[in-house]
């Protein structure tokens, strides 16, 4: 369909960051709770716990794509219940580059998937099932630059 070949590597990388944070904090529900080398290892450890249990066989996540001669949506939507508004917005709205999170190990996934996909093309729905991510790129021009955060 003609992408260039930055917004195709953008929208790879920003979409493995969707998939990665549905199955972890959507369908596993594992949260990181800290930035301190015991909280990494916490979370290491629950991440393994999770990833084993009986319930992750079960669970799923849906991904659907769709890349036309204008446009590129994926869909991602985890299994991991009900998610309220409150928390995706605190996801979205973080700011990694303020004083107490630049040296936080996680944390700038919305900001970038912003960067990739653009202020309106990054959208979460909660549902019944979990969240819902919706990421849609319109076709640029030659642009050959990473994306500006």
């Amino acid at each position: 369909f003609g992408w260039n070949e930055n917004d195709v590597h953008w929208c790879q990388l920003e979409f493995r960051e969707g998939l990665i944070n549905a199955i972890v904090h959507g369908t596993l529900r594992v949260k990181k709770a800290g930035d301190t080398e015991a909280d990494e290892k916490r979370f290491a450890e629950d991440l393994k716990k999770a990833r084993s249990s009986e319930e992750a066989k079960q669970t799923k996540v849906h991904v659907s794509v769709d890349v036309s001669p204008t446009a590129i949506q994926v869909d991602i939507q985890d299994h991991g219940g009900k998610r309220t508004r409150e928390l995706v917005e605190e996801f979205l709205t973080r700011d990694p580059t303020a004083e107490g999170n630049r040296l936080k190990t996680s944390g700038r996934g919305g900001l970038l998937m912003k960067a990739a996909f653009g202020e309106n093309g990054v959208r979460y729905y909660p549902n019944d099932l979990g969240t819902k991510l919706v990421l849609r790129k319109e076709k640029t021009g030659s642009n050959t630059e990473a994306p500006q955060t």
